[in-house]
């Protein structure tokens, strides 16, 4: 194990003494990942969504209109559920 003394003395690591290998799996990736979302944007914009049929007053099992309010009770405020 190195002393402090050596330690202080010793150059630490830099980018500059990175593998190219890594450097380039790196740029591989970042261009991959910058491609596909180019890909998706372009995708979207070229298929249209589709309307989801209003054929109820629910879409998946939400309902299209807020519920009517709970009436007031004497004290002022609604009663908690």
């Amino acid at each position: 194990m190195p002393r402090d003394d050596e330690r202080a003395t010793t150059t630490a690591r830099t980018l500059r003494g990175a593998p190219p290998l890594l450097v380039g799996l790196g740029a591989a990736i970042l261009f991959a990942s910058l491609a596909g979302c180019v890909w998706l944007i372009v995708l979207a914009t070229r298929h249209a969504d589709t309307d989801v049929a209003q054929h109820s007053a629910r879409v998946l099992k939400v309902p299209l209109e807020r519920a009517p309010a709970a009436p007031a009770t004497e004290g002022g405020a609604a009663a908690p559920r």
